[in-house]
């Protein structure tokens, strides 16, 4: 979803589907977007949800990422600061947004 929805749109042409993910991984991987997921099916949280937009607009769209404090966002100062520039720039691009709360919610 990610690489569809900022990066290239890739076709799925692996063969081997319980590894359906291979060839968007490897470009993300190569692209600099994503080190090393250990599982694609796993959950993952909103700030990490966050970082790879982040990276991906970085990363795929050259786009300078934009890390002013989001003033939609009410409990950004709960964000763990490994994260902080990373929810800025999503929420700043319009990419991800609070609750009905204004809040993040970055550990859900």
């Amino acid at each position: 979803l990610l690489n569809n929805s900022i990066g290239g749109k890739q076709a799925p042409n692996y063969k081997n589907s319980e590894e359906w993910y291979k060839p968007t991984f490897d470009y993300l991987k190569q692209k600099g977007v994503i080190t090393n997921i250990q599982n694609p099916n796993a959950e993952i949280t909103r700030n990490e949800m966050a970082k790879y937009l982040s990276l991906g607009l970085e990363k795929l769209k050259n786009q300078k990422i934009d890390t002013t404090t989001p003033t939609s966002i009410k409990d950004f100062n709960a964000i763990p600061n490994e994260y902080k520039d990373y929810v800025a720039s999503a929420v700043n691009a319009g990419l991800i947004k609070g609750d009905e709360h204004q809040n993040f919610n970055g550990s859900k």
